[in-house]
């Protein structure tokens, strides 16, 4: 899903307005746990949390995720702006809960599914 079909949607306000909005991502991951994040998400997740730090763009960037997601008007810190913009990685927020932005995004068809893993003909015997 194009991101800013979601950022138009569901009114959410971009703190990093430079960097590329023409991005898709794969899905929705809901967490504020950071060993559930690195655990759990994938490449291209739009990750929805109330963490508003630098350690989440850390993670973010470590898992290639192109999207935070601030909800329940939760505010990105100065640094976490800094080093978001550094890492190409897009900070929103939104006043609705975590809950109801989930369920907004899966309105708009965005699952919450893992990827199907392939695994590449050539390496089964």
């Amino acid at each position: 899903m194009h991101l800013k079909t979601i950022i138009n949607s569901l009114n959410l306000h971009n703190w990093t307005p430079d960097l590329d909005q023409d991005i898709s991502v794969t899905r929705g991951y809901i967490s504020d746990m950071t060993s559930d994040v690195l655990a759990n998400t994938h490449q291209g997740d739009l990750w929805i949390t109330q963490q508003n730090h630098q350690g989440v763009v850390i993670l973010a960037s470590l898992k290639k995720i192109p999207v935070i997601l601030l909800a329940n008007s939760k505010q990105p810190l100065p640094d976490m702006i800094k080093a978001a913009k550094e890492e190409g990685i897009v900070i929103l927020t939104s006043s609705l809960s975590a809950f109801e932005v989930a369920g907004r995004l899966y309105q708009l068809g965005l699952s919450g599914e893992k990827p199907v893993e392939t695994v590449p003909l050539s390496s089964v015997k």
